[in-house]
C-alpha cells in the first residue's frame, strides 16, 4: 500500500485578473533575477581559493655596466635634507656585485640596494697607533682619533648602486586547488598556467618583451629586468615622490625613490575558465604589479679582527632599495551537484515568493474579498458538524441507488441488486453525448461498467446491492459508515486518550446526543414499552396529505407510523409487537405501569424532571387514545376481514400478472432495441407516463376511503390484534388493485406495438433502416 500512493498538496485557485497580474509581474521579476544569475556567476558552481605551489624567485646580474645614467653622472642632483641631523649626499655611482646588492629574505621576499651608506672603522692599540697609522688614515680620507692607549680611523662613503633596476628578476610559480568530485570526495588539482601581467589599473603590461607567458614558459621561469615591473606600474626611480617627504622646515624638495627606496608587490591571481571566461579553457594567472614608494632600508654589520689580534676592522652598511614581495590568491569555480540542488531550491523559493505575496494580498489585504477567499482556503473539521453531513450524504447515496434501480419506497430487505447489464444501460445514458461525438462506443462503455464493478470488489458476473453502491460513493468521505456507526454505538468504549481529547460529548451537541443514546433507551427499551411506543398518538389522518405514501414500483405502500411519534425521535422501523388484550382495563394497567416507571426515573434523576413529566403526559395521552381506538377497531375489523381476505387474493394474482408482463416487456425491449427509433421510444414512454398519471389520480380518489379505515387491522380467530405490518400491505394492495388493470393493459399494448415495429424493421434493408434512424 505504501508503494502504491503518493501525496500531493491540494491548492485553491482564485480567478481574479488583478491578483493574477500582480503574481505574474512578481514572477517575471524573479525569472529575470534567475537569468541574470545564470549569465553572470554560474550559481551551480562551488568556488575554491587556490594557493601558490613551487614558488621560486631570484635575481641575476643583468646589464648594469652602462655608466651614462643620471645617478652616475650627476649624483649631487639627488641630495636631500630630511632634517638637520639627517642629510643624504651620495657622491658617486658604485657598481656592486649581485651578492653585495641583494638580500634574499625568503622565496617571496627579496631586497636589492639602490643607495648605500657604508662606514668602515679601524681600531688598534699600542704600537699600531704610531704616526704611520695617522698618515694612512688621512690618505684614505678617513678621520683619525687617538687616545692614551688606542686609536681609530673612521671612513664613510655614500653612493648609488649602479643600475640596480637592471637586475633580472626570475619567477617560477604554479598553483594547487581543492575540489570535490560528483561523489563528494575531496581532491587536489594544480599545475602551471598561462601568465598575464597587469598594473593596478587593469592595463596589460609587457614583461620581458611578452604580454603573455605560456604554461611551458611559466614552468621554465619568467625572467625580466626590474625596470619592466617598474614601468608596468608607471613608476620612475629618478622621479621625486611627495609620499616620502618629511615636512621639516629645513626640507627644500621631495626625495627621489632611488634614494628612499620602494616596494614592488606582485599579486598572483589564479582563475579557471569558469571564472575568467576566456576562449582558452586552461587556468590562467594574472600578476598584478603594484609599486609603493616608501623609505625602505636594510642594514649590514661585519667585524674582521687581524690574525695577530692587534687591530679590528668593522664594516657597517645602511642601505635603501627595492623590496620585491610575491603573494598568491585567486578563485576557481567547479561544478558541484549539491550546490546545483541547493540553488534549485533557492530558485524555487524565489519563484514561489511571487505566489506567496499574491496569496497574502488575496487572503489578508482585500477586505471582503479576503474574507471569502479565507473561507474557501481553510477547511474547518468538526466531528460534531461532520456527523449529520455524512449521514445526509449516505442517505442521498441510498436514495440514488433506489432511483437508479426503480425501487423507491421498497424495504431494504426486499430490494434487488443491479447487474452489469443494468450498469451498461445507465452508463449509456450518462455518456450519450460522448457516444454521439464518437469519443466512446458500446464496448468502451461496457469496459467502464466492468471497471465500476471491479472498484466495488465485484466480478463482472456479480451484482451490486445498495451497501456496495453506498460504500463505493462514500470512499472519499472523511468519516465512513463503519466509523460513524462505531461512534454512535451505545456500546462504544473510549480509550484513555480518546476520552481525554474527544469533545463529542462535551458540548451542546454531545448533550443532545447523550439524551438520545442514554436516556431514551432506558425508558423504552423494554419489550412492552417498545411495542406500546409504536401505538402512541396513532390518531388516524384526517386528510390524504397526512399519509406518508411510498412508491415501490409495482405496489404502493402507505406508512402508518404516526407523525407525532417521529417528532420524539422514533424511526419508522417497526418494533417487535407482542399481542395484547385490547380493552380498557388492560390499557389502564399498562398506563399505571408506565407512569410508575417514569416516576422512578424522575426520582433517580431530578435534573431531568421537566422532560420526564412531558414523557409521562405523552404516554398517558397515548394510552387514553389507544383504549378508545382498540374498541372501535375491534368492531370494525370483524366486518372487514372477509372483504380484505378476498381482496388480498385478487390483488396478489394481479400483482403476479403485472410482474410477468413487466418482465416480458423488458425482455422484448432488449430484443427490439436496435429496431426502435428514439421517437418511438419517447412515444411509448409518454404513453406509460399518461397511464401513470391515471393511476395517481385513481389513487388520490381512494386515499380518503383508506384514511377513514384508520388503523386498519386484521383480526384472527382468537381476537388478537396484528398491527401495522399487515395493514401496510393490505392498504397498498387496495390501491394497486384499482390501477393494475389500466397499467397492465398499457404495458401489453406497448408490447404488441413494439413487436409489430420489430417485424416491419426486420424486413427493411439495413441501409434504409440506418437512414430512417
Amino acid at each position: 500500500m505504501f508503494c502504491e500512493t503518493i501525496v500531493v498538496p491540494k491548492t485553491l485557485v482564485i480567478k481574479n485578473r488583478r491578483l493574477g497580474v500582480l503574481r505574474f509581474g512578481l514572477q517575471v521579476c524573479a525569472l529575470g533575477y534567475i537569468i541574470f544569475q545564470c549569465m553572470t556567476i554560474s550559481p551551480w558552481n562551488v568556488h575554491s581559493e587556490p594557493v601558490v605551489a613551487g614558488l621560486s624567485t631570484w635575481l641575476e646580474e643583468g646589464n648594469v655596466s652602462d655608466g651614462e645614467v643620471k645617478h652616475c653622472t650627476n649624483p649631487s642632483a639627488y641630495e636631500y635634507t630630511w632634517s638637520s641631523d639627517h642629510v643624504y649626499r651620495p657622491t658617486r655611482c658604485k657598481q656592486l656585485s649581485l651578492m653585495q646588492s641583494l638580500t634574499k629574505i625568503s622565496n617571496d621576499n627579496l631586497f636589492v640596494t639602490t643607495e648605500g651608506k657604508s662606514t668602515t672603522e679601524w681600531s688598534a692599540t699600542g704600537e699600531n697607533c704610531a704616526a704611520a697609522a695617522a698618515s694612512a688614515c688621512a690618505a684614505s680620507n678617513g678621520t683619525y682619533a687617538h687616545t692614551a692607549d688606542a686609536c681609530t680611523c673612521t671612513r664613510q662613503e655614500e653612493y648609488f648602486v649602479k643600475n640596480a633596476e637592471r637586475r633580472m628578476l626570475n619567477i617560477i610559480h604554479s598553483y594547487q586547488v581543492k575540489k570535490t568530485d560528483p561523489l563528494g570526495r575531496a581532491t587536489t588539482v594544480g599545475g602551471n598556467s598561462h601568465t598575464f601581467f597587469y598594473n593596478d589599473k587593469g592595463k596589460a603590461c609587457v614583461i620581458g618583451g611578452k604580454s603573455e607567458w605560456s604554461e611551458q614558459e611559466t614552468h621554465d621561469g619568467i625572467s625580466a629586468p626590474l625596470a619592466d615591473f617598474l614601468s608596468c606600474a608607471d613608476f620612475d626611480l629618478d622621479a621625486p615622490s611627495d609620499k616620502t617627504r618629511s615636512g621639516e622646515p629645513v626640507e627644500t624638495h621631495a626625495p627621489t625613490s632611488r634614494l628612499t627606496g620602494a616596494v614592488i608587490h606582485l599579486n598572483l591571481i589564479y582563475e579557471n575558465q569558469a571564472v575568467h571566461k576566456r576562449s582558452t579553457g586552461n587556468p590562467i594567472c594574472r600578476i598584478i604589479v603594484t609599486v609603493v614608494p616608501q623609505w625602505n632600508s636594510r642594514t649590514r654589520f661585519n667585524t674582521a679582527p687581524s690574525p695577530a689580534g692587534d687591530y679590528i676592522t668593522t664594516y657597517s652598511e645602511y642601505n635603501f632599495g627595492l623590496s620585491i614581495t610575491v603573494a598568491a590568491t585567486g578563485d576557481m569555480s567547479f561544478f558541484d551537484l549539491s550546490t546545483l540542488l541547493s540553488q534549485l531550491v533557492d530558485w524555487y523559493v524565489l519563484w514561489s515568493l511571487a505566489s506567496m505575496i499574491a496569496s497574502m494580498v488575496a487572503l489578508y489585504c482585500a477586505g471582503l474579498l479576503s474574507k471569502i477567499y479565507n473561507a474557501s482556503a481553510r477547511e474547518v473539521l468538526s466531528i460534531e458538524a461532520l456527523i449529520p453531513g455524512v449521514s445526509s450524504r449516505l442517505l442521498s447515496y441510498s436514495a440514488s441507488f433506489r432511483a437508479l434501480s426503480h425501487q423507491l419506497g421498497v424495504e431494504a430487505r426486499d430490494q434487488h441488486a443491479i447487474g452489469i447489464d443494468d450498469l451498461k444501460l445507465l452508463l449509456d445514458g450518462v455518456f450519450q453525448e460522448e457516444k454521439n461525438k464518437g469519443v466512446l462506443d458500446d464496448k468502451e462503455i461496457a469496459d467502464i461498467a466492468r471497471l465500476v464493478m471491479h472498484s466495488a470488489g465485484k466480478s463482472a458476473d456479480s451484482v451490486l446491492d445498495m451497501a456496495d453502491f453506498v460504500s463505493m460513493c462514500s470512499r472519499n468521505e472523511v468519516l465512513d459508515s463503519s466509523t460513524l456507526a462505531s461512534m454512535l454505538d451505545a456500546e462504544w468504549k473510549l480509550s484513555i486518550l480518546e476520552a481525554i481529547f474527544n469533545n463529542l460529548h462535551a458540548n451542546e451537541y454531545g448533550k443532545s446526543w447523550r439524551e438520545i443514546r442514554n436516556h431514551l433507551p432506558r425508558t423504552f427499551s423494554r419489550g412492552w414499552s417498545a411495542s406500546m411506543s409504536g401505538r402512541l398518538h396513532m390518531t388516524p389522518p384526517t386528510t390524504p396529505s397526512a399519509l406518508d405514501q411510498k412508491d415501490t414500483g409495482d405496489v404502493r405502500v402507505v406508512d402508518c407510523t404516526p407523525p407525532a411519534l417521529l417528532e420524539h425521535g422514533e424511526t419508522s422501523a417497526k418494533p417487535e409487537q407482542p399481542s395484547m388484550q385490547a380493552d380498557a382495563e388492560s390499557a389502564q394497567g399498562l398506563q399505571e405501569m408506565l407512569s410508575k416507571e417514569l416516576k422512578d426515573e424522575m426520582l433517580s434523576k431530578p435534573e431531568s424532571m421537566a422532560n420526564d413529566v412531558k414523557l409521562v403526559e405523552y404516554a398517558c395521552r397515548g394510552l387514553d387514545i389507544l383504549t378508545t381506538e382498540v374498541a372501535q377497531l375491534k368492531a370494525f375489523t370483524r366486518d372487514k376481514v372477509t372483504d380484505l381476505d378476498s381482496l388480498r387474493t385478487e390483488v396478489e394474482a394481479m400483482h403476479g400478472f403485472v410482474a410477468a408482463a413487466n418482465k416480458d416487456l423488458c425482455k422484448q425491449a432488449h430484443e427490439t432495441a436496435s429496431f426502435i427509433t428514439r421517437d418511438e421510444l419517447r412515444s411509448v414512454k409518454d404513453s406509460l407516463n399518461a397511464k401513470l398519471e391515471e393511476v395517481r389520480a385513481l389513487r388520490a380518489t381512494t386515499a380518503h376511503d383508506v384514511s377513514n379505515t384508520g388503523l386498519l387491522q386484521n383480526h384472527d380467530a382468537d381476537g388478537d390484534v396484528k398491527i401495522c405490518d399487515e395493514t401496510r400491505a393490505v392498504k397498498g394492495l387496495c390501491w394497486e388493485a384499482k390501477s393494475s388493470n389500466h397499467s397492465a393493459r398499457t404495458v401489453l399494448d406497448s408490447l404488441h406495438e413494439i413487436s409489430r415495429r420489430r417485424r416491419e424493421r426486420s424486413a427493411t434493408p439495413k441501409q434504409a433502416r440506418d437512414s430512417a434512424v
